[in-house]
């Protein structure tokens, strides 16, 4: 029997304070982003955000993904050449986006405008940062990841600074200070990436550009259509609630904010799992989730009672006594650590088997199950509501995770 984690505890210890680092920085942005803008501006920030998350994970379904899986069986021995390529695409797609973003950007105004100027600034090094970090994910190297983690936290820190003491806060400013912040941190990893190049396998030809976009659309295709739905079963409300009151947006990412950090950890455990996860599946090593679906639970309980218990404090000291009408509102996210843990753990689990069309259709059923049940059952637009769906959506992708397991499991058998 072959367990999923591993007895190295310095190395999972870097992997935590890797996850700190950045969950804490992304953290920092959306509270700073919340005590100092108005509501209205904040609700703005939160769909322009999810506008760039999504983005992130497009990249992650055709690019990343497809990376981590090949380059961890397939082209094991020609993961760095790989790289090197995947690179190259990648800053050609960069290019046409923002030369056709830059071009709408005098077709539009009002608040279309100030979301395309904000993803013109932030979206190409957010992409790039997101890009070596899984390099370092599927190289084992946390310690990489640490150290640009902490310039880009210190370039966010010294830009908000900044900004508020010479009262330029602004949503446009804030991501002039990620785009600028997360480019220093690629500029800075793609120097460690070379120092480590001791072949110059940047002028290798072994792979064949053709046979890396056959092989990635063929993994791509489904995953790209099934981030759609991932996507969604996060951030979805966020446009509903717009689409009513663009401050009851502001006060949904409000209170998300205060579970961000927990959940940013899992999805940086999820992807080092998944390079490992994908190596025992190729070796036909049992993989056994115990152990790790136990830390989860007991980490989630821990930390959603404590928000909970905490939450007016909690509120007054983050967002600095502004807001302290919807703090009672955190008891309803009381399970979401949780349901998250598992609903991305299954998620890995089938991404590394490479069955991406059973996470297509688990979302997409998933999505729009909660979304029925929210829009004609509940049939009530709040904050309140939207979280209760929150919950439902992740409550429904388990169980049909489960579902799913158990007709697989007959059917083998």
């Amino acid at each position: 029997m072959i367990k999923l984690y591993s007895k190295n505890f310095n190395f999972f210890l870097l992997i935590i304070i890797e996850q700190f680092i950045f969950s804490g920085t992304t953290f920092l942005i959306s509270v700073l982003s919340g005590r100092w803008m108005t509501l209205y501006d904040y609700g703005l920030f939160a769909i322009i955000y999810s506008i760039i998350i999504f983005i992130g994970l497009v990249q992650d379904a055709i690019i990343n993904q497809p990376l981590v899986i090949y380059s961890s069986n397939k082209y094991l021995n020609n993961s760095d050449e790989l790289f090197y390529k995947i690179l190259k695409i990648l800053l050609t797609i960069l290019i046409l986006f923002i030369i056709a973003t830059s071009i709408s950007l005098v077709l539009f105004d009002g608040k279309l405008n100030i979301i395309l100027q904000s993803m013109v600034i932030a979206i190409p090094g957010f992409v790039m940062m997101n890009f070596f970090r899984r390099v370092w994910h599927i190289k084992q190297k946390p310690l990489n990841n640490i150290i640009t983690g902490l310039i880009f936290l210190i370039c966010i820190v010294s830009f908000f600074i900044f900004y508020k003491n010479k009262e330029l806060f602004s949503i446009i400013n804030v991501f002039i200070a990620i785009g600028i912040s997360s480019i220093l941190c690629s500029l800075l990893s793609a120097y460690l990436f070379k120092r480590e190049d001791k072949v110059s396998i940047a002028t290798s030809d072994f792979l064949q550009y053709k046979e890396i976009f056959v092989n990635f659309f063929k993994y791509g295709k489904w995953a790209l259509i099934a981030s759609i739905f991932i996507w969604a079963s996060n951030d979805i409300y966020y446009f509903v609630l717009s689409k009513y009151n663009m401050n009851s947006a502001g006060e949904l990412k409000l209170i998300r904010n205060l579970f961000l950090p927990f959940i940013h950890v899992i999805v940086g455990i999820n992807y080092y799992l998944l390079p490992r996860i994908s190596k025992k599946l190729k070796n036909n090593s049992t993989i056994k989730f115990n152990p790790v679906l136990a830390m989860l639970l007991i980490a989630s309980v821990i930390y959603s009672i404590t928000i909970v218990i905490f939450s007016e404090t909690i509120f007054d000291l983050v967002y600095n006594k502004r807001i302290t009408s919807i703090h009672n509102l955190t008891s309803s996210c009381i399970l979401i650590p949780m349901l998250f843990g598992g609903a991305s753990l299954f998620t890995t689990f089938m991404r590394a088997s490479e069955n991406i069309r059973a996470v297509f259709f688990v979302h997409f059923l998933a999505v729009c199950i909660s979304i029925t049940f929210w829009l004609f059952v509940l049939k009530t637009i709040s904050v309140y509501s939207s979280i209760l769906t929150w919950n439902m959506t992740f409550l429904v992708i388990i169980l049909l995770y489960y579902f799913y397991y158990n007709a697989r499991m007959r059917h083998d058998n």
